[in-house]
């Protein structure tokens, strides 16, 4: 079994982390906007509210991870392709 294969990636720390710190900063909005001021605005006003932090939550999301996806996914692809056939010709064995 190859258990040395080089598998880190660079740029992916600060992107981890910023998924993690958006992600609860996101929970803590909609708390605070729940508890706090949701109560002076009708039901369709906290939907919109709602939904627009949960795009905004997407875009942040969506612009961080989208050039690594372009640059290392075809890597991360060929990765997985040459472990799948490893695995096959070792069952085969």
């Amino acid at each position: 079994m190859e258990c040395c294969e080089d598998t880190k990636m660079p740029g992916i720390g600060w992107r981890v982390s910023l998924s993690i710190i958006a992600f609860f900063g996101w929970l803590i909005f909609i708390v605070l906007w729940l508890f706090f001021y949701a109560s002076s605005f009708t039901i369709y006003q906290n939907l919109a509210v709602i939904l627009v932090s949960i795009l905004v939550f997407f875009a942040v999301m969506g612009s961080s991870w989208a050039f690594w996806g372009m640059k290392y996914g075809p890597e991360m692809h060929s990765r997985t392709e040459r472990r799948i056939v490893k695995r096959r010709a070792r069952k085969r064995r």
